[in-house]
């Protein structure tokens, strides 16, 4: 087995090294828009900390007054031609993504698009609104579209053999491609050994390195907001989500409240979620002295099938940059001018 998987690793390193020397050597050009791009992107397959990046990264736009675009790709959704993201629809996250619909949802004043191939999603996006920057969710490996500055984020919780090369590991790229990207952002400090950090220090002397901490911002019920205090949930919780790397949200909780006893239960990433495996979860769910928590990814996907007699407490994830933030600030700016 993993002679077959070794094979297919180094098939698949094949092609994606022919895709980046095809660019490298500029046989295919990418497409320039007419402003500012930020790619967020990272190496793996996924579960680094993009959502709470972009939504950070959003924010400090935002802060310096600029007219903010995002774009990604509608990945297990439906829509196929680039449209602006409307959370408001009851189906949101079946049309448009889970991540998109979530992100449009946490900044109502932000145009978010969504489709299937970005560089056109973005030249959609620039027509129709008027934007000063746009931020391009899961952008690294996008090379079609030009960007003004690539953010590469690497999981500090991330066991090094994950970087092998899919399938033998959880790997896009290898790490020679890093030299791609302008900055480094090491995520779930605060989760992760120090050792690794160091290593990634060691790896890329020269690449400006921003590190963050993943943190609770809050815990809401559901159906009708209420705030939860972490320190009043029972010592017995039952978690579930469908998140690439599901194991930093119980890593998180268990880092705030240590004394926590969790029972879970995790579905594929971009799960969409059906009738059945709500009942599925309330059948798993046997002890009274529990009570159900998920993430705000999740939340969209469930809140028009979840029974409202059944209390659920929603994780919102957040990141506390250990650089100052006028640092990060000024670095932007000067990528971007």
């Amino acid at each position: 087995m993993n002679f077959f998987l070794a094979l297919l690793s180094s098939i698949y390193g094949v092609l994606s090294g022919l895709k980046n020397w095809i660019y490298d050597k500029k046989l295919i050009r990418p497409t320039q828009l007419s402003i500012p791009v930020i790619s967020v992107g990272n190496l793996t397959l996924g579960g680094t900390g993009k959502t709470p990046f972009t939504n950070f990264l959003i924010s400090r736009c935002l802060h310096k007054a600029q007219r903010v675009g995002v774009v990604s790709r509608a990945y297990k959704a439906q829509a196929k031609a680039p449209v602006r993201v409307d959370p408001a629809l009851p189906q949101a996250s079946a049309l448009f993504g889970d991540e998109p619909t979530l992100i449009a949802l946490t900044h109502p004043e932000v145009c978010v698009y969504v489709g299937q191939k970005k560089y056109e999603i973005a030249r959609a996006l620039v027509r129709k609104e008027k934007v000063d920057v746009i931020i391009v969710d899961d952008g690294f490996q996008h090379r079609r579209l030009g960007r003004n500055l690539d953010f590469v984020l690497l999981d500090a919780t991330e066991p090094e053999a994950n970087y092998r090369l899919f399938p033998l590991g959880r790997a896009r790229e290898t790490w020679k491609n890093l030299k791609r990207a302008d900055a480094l952002v090491v995520t779930k400090f605060n989760l992760g050994p120090g050792a690794l950090v160091t290593r990634f220090r060691q790896r890329y002397p020269e690449k400006k390195m921003f590190c963050f901490d993943s943190v609770i911002e809050s815990l809401v019920s559901l159906h009708d907001g209420t705030e939860i205090k972490l320190e009043n949930l029972p010592k017995r919780v039952f978690i579930f989500c469908g998140l690439a790397r599901p194991e930093s949200f119980r890593l998180l909780l268990q880092h705030y409240r240590k004394d926590l006893q969790i029972d879970f239960k995790f579905f594929p990433d971009h799960h969409q979620y059906t009738a059945n495996d709500i009942k599925l979860l309330l059948e798993l769910k046997t002890l009274r002295q529990s009570v159900f928590i998920t993430t705000e990814k999740d939340a969209v996907k469930i809140k028009n099938l979840w029974p409202k007699e059944i209390p659920i407490a929603v994780l919102k994830l957040g990141m506390q940059m250990k650089n100052p933030e006028e640092e990060f600030d000024d670095y932007v700016l000067q990528k971007l001018s």
